[in-house]
């Protein structure tokens, strides 16, 4: 993955150089990089520039919990892309840990002496309101503020960041995705939920009907949403066009469980993408999943649900 201005360090040790230190230094996992975590770190990024220091995000490639509970992660972004969202806000340096048992028994103490200071000698920290660290998450925003002293940095907690009085969390983002609320979801994030993936051959049912699509599998390790039908916008080769995507197992045409698929009929559109990259941004749910009775119904269908992309599109982009 090539970044234009961030640094990126990857399991981070080095005591003796200190090589980073003095610097604004950011702490949280940032699943999703919302409203919530743009605060914390533009405040840290601000307190870099007040003070003509570096500044600097600490976080982690898999989320403590997805470790300690041995669960597979359903993430709002992978760390490719939460990156590209750090560096969008202008940070200088990104300090990546993996996640493991050392941090999982480390004390509190020593994880603020032996990781933060260190390595890194911080003048300020910025975290959110509920940040946790250390052996049993008894490192908090409290244990932060009083070792201010013994340390020599200062600590700045960030308050939640709500949104008509609900607090804007990387669980509720979540929560919102998996049952299909986009459009509240993506308030929060401050930008449209989106997914990659690379273009594969399908059945090539679609184009016999008038609307072909482009096929593509669900991201590993992102959050699922539900099977349906949305409208959503998808860039090509850095090209925005709009689009109407299933996300299922076509029941209709398919009777097997096989994989949940992807398929996106991109308006206005009839290139050979196959083997390329797309990018779909998630902007509305239309409907649930449905089997229909024969091609015919589903033609008809997806011919009603192209018109209401369309309004659900232009109504968007005039908002």
């Amino acid at each position: 993955m090539k970044l234009n201005k961030l640094k990126v360090f990857y399991n981070y040790f080095n005591i003796k150089e200190k090589k980073y230190k003095n610097l604004s230094l950011a702490l949280g996992f940032f699943d999703g990089v919302h409203l919530g975590h743009k605060k914390v770190i533009g405040t840290c990024v601000e307190k870099a520039k007040e003070n003509k220091l570096k500044s600097a995000v600490l976080t982690f490639t898999n989320h403590p919990k997805c470790f300690i509970n041995k669960v597979t992660p359903q993430y709002i972004l992978d760390i490719n892309d939460r990156l590209r969202h750090i560096e969008n806000l202008n940070v200088d340096y990104c300090f990546i840990y993996d996640f493991n048992d050392y941090f999982l028994n480390l004390d509190y103490y020593r994880y603020i002496k032996d990781i933060l200071i260190n390595n890194f000698e911080p003048r300020y920290i910025t975290t959110g309101f509920n940040h946790y660290f250390g052996h049993n998450r008894e490192g908090n925003c409290d244990k932060l503020k009083i070792n201010e002293n013994n340390f020599g940095y200062i600590y700045d907690k960030i308050e939640p960041f709500k949104i008509e009085s609900e607090i804007v969390s990387s669980s509720l983002i979540r929560e919102m995705l998996n049952k299909g609320n986009i459009e509240e979801a993506n308030k929060m994030l401050s930008y449209n939920f989106y997914i990659e993936g690379k273009v594969i051959s399908g059945n090539k049912i679609g184009r016999t009907i008038n609307y072909p699509t482009a096929n593509f599998l669900y991201k590993e390790n992102i959050i699922l949403i539900p099977y349906g039908v949305y409208a959503v916008q998808v860039e090509v080769e850095n090209n925005l066009y709009y689009g109407v995507l299933n996300f299922g197992l076509k029941p209709t045409i398919n009777d097997k469980n096989n994989e949940p698929l992807c398929e996106v009929h991109i308006l206005n559109f009839n290139c050979d993408i196959y083997n390329k990259n797309i990018k779909v941004k998630f902007v509305k749910r239309i409907r649930g999943e449905r089997k229909f009775n024969n091609i015919d119904e589903l033609k008809n269908q997806i011919s009603v649900d192209v018109k209401t992309a369309i309004k659900v599109l232009c109504n968007f982009n005039q908002g």
